[in-house]
């Protein structure tokens, strides 16, 4: 299943909810460790798999003002850990380590560390006073980036992908560009300064994967990116930038969650109805790696029951083991470069189509005082002529498709020669052939 916009913003609003007291002044309960959260727009469900909360845990070290949580999807009433959301709360105002992370990170560029006191002092033999820095813990991103991991540790196979809001969305947005994962955001500031440049480079190279969606006149979320299609400031390309579903009186309405507007899938719309996020969650592409998720936890699943049945894995097991995993790579690299070959076969005709739409503007009648043939002499001596524009570039076109194709027909051998290698294994025990061939076949 694809996780949709709506489930993003509801999910991006309910981690607000972790830290007590900002709970209770939302008129709602804190969020705890196997609640479920219900998207109100398509009714999916999710449960809640770790919380965290920097203010209220045991460690003093890291009281930075930070939560976070981890959540997947339930799917036909269990929870489908194969594709897991990682959720940063926003700025809470009532929280003061919170507003000093939104001067001191975001307006500062400070992402290594959070300054929580300063004392005055009078400089020896002077009337001169000064501030000084006395305590300091680490930033929200450095403890952002360390659930990350805690997540991805305990959830080795699962697809993750960041969300949040505000602070929470530039959190979001800087975790999953550093680890190369997709983000779906809510008016979050633009996150490029406390990127790294390897981060940048990767987002600008994979923008269809960060949808950071922003209101129109929300002077918080568009910071950093404020009237882009003047400016041409947002540089990694990832603003959706959409009209406030409604107009607001108070200008703080518009940076609110829920003043984005959706249509009946849950998808982010502008006012014309039409759909402005890139849908790379929705992709065949990004399908095929949920695919792969959900096959390498089945077999973390058969890996965990062999294990706890025998005291430890016999040779026979880690053997069957070895292969059912090189099956699904096996498997999953022919899906991906079918794929591939799909969408380049798809993008091959649509440029051909262009490029041949392209030649037939060119008109070489509407010189009076030439030729048409004297036209055309002089567009071909200058290259334009129709096997250059368009009869060339169907063959550099075809090239590429046939690169894809070997390619694909490779994967395709791999994946033949890895079943025929599966199948030999399934002779030498016949008991645990018996149960490994009713996994494969369910894969």
């Amino acid at each position: 299943m694809s996780i949709t916009d709506s489930s993003y913003n509801q999910i991006a609003k309910q981690v607000y909810n972790i830290e007590p007291s900002k709970a209770k002044s939302n008129g709602e309960n804190p969020v705890l460790v196997d609640d479920t959260i219900t998207d109100p727009n398509t009714k999916q469900k999710y449960q809640v798999l770790t919380v965290q909360d920097n203010n209220n845990d045991k460690d003093a070290t890291n009281n930075n003002g930070m939560q976070a949580m981890a959540v997947a999807p339930v799917v036909n009433g269990k929870v489908d850990t194969s594709q897991v959301v990682i959720a940063y709360a926003g700025t809470n105002s009532s929280d003061e380590h919170d507003r000093d992370t939104d001067i001191q990170m975001i307006g500062l560029g400070d992402t290594a560390s959070l300054r929580t006191d300063t004392k005055t002092v009078q400089i020896p033999q002077t009337i001169v006073r000064m501030t000084i820095d006395t305590t300091y813990t680490e930033s929200q991103l450095k403890s952002a980036q360390r659930f990350y991991e805690q997540v991805q540790k305990e959830y080795p196979h699962a697809a993750l992908t960041t969300t949040g809001h505000s602070l929470g969305a530039y959190l979001a947005l800087i975790i999953a560009a550093e680890n190369q994962v997709p983000a779906t955001t809510f008016n979050g500031p633009d996150p490029m300064r406390g990127m790294s440049e390897r981060a940048i480079a990767w987002v600008k190279a994979n923008n269809a994967m960060y949808n950071n969606y922003r209101i129109n006149f929300d002077i918080v979320g568009n910071f950093g990116a404020y009237f882009n299609d003047l400016l041409k400031s947002d540089k990694l390309g990832i603003s959706r930038n959409v009209d406030a579903k409604k107009f607001y009186l108070n200008p703080i309405g518009y940076h609110d969650l829920a003043a984005f507007p959706v249509n009946k899938d849950g998808q982010i719309i502008d006012k014309d109805g039409n759909v402005v996020g890139s849908q790379y969650l929705s992709s065949k592409s990004y399908l095929s790696v949920l695919a792969t998720s959900v096959r390498m936890a089945s077999f973390d699943t058969l890996k965990s029951k062999w294990q706890k049945t025998g005291g430890g894995l016999s040779t026979s097991e880690t053997i069957f083991l070895d292969a059912g995993q090189g099956a699904i790579l096996g498997s999953s690299m022919a899906e991906a470069a079918k794929l591939g070959l799909d969408e380049m076969t798809s993008l091959k005709k649509q440029a051909d189509s262009e490029a041949g739409a392209l030649w037939s503007k060119v008109d070489f009648s509407i010189y009076s005082h030439l030729s048409y043939g004297e036209v055309q002499e002089i567009f071909a001596s200058h290259g334009v002529t129709y096997e250059h524009i368009v009869s060339n570039f169907h063959e550099y076109t075809q090239t590429k498709v046939e690169a894809m194709q070997n390619l694909s027909t490779t994967f395709d051998t791999l994946k033949t020669k890895l079943d025929s290698a599966i199948e030999e294994k399934l002779a030498l025990d016949n008991q645990l052939a018996g149960e490994f061939k009713t996994w494969y076949t369910g894969l």
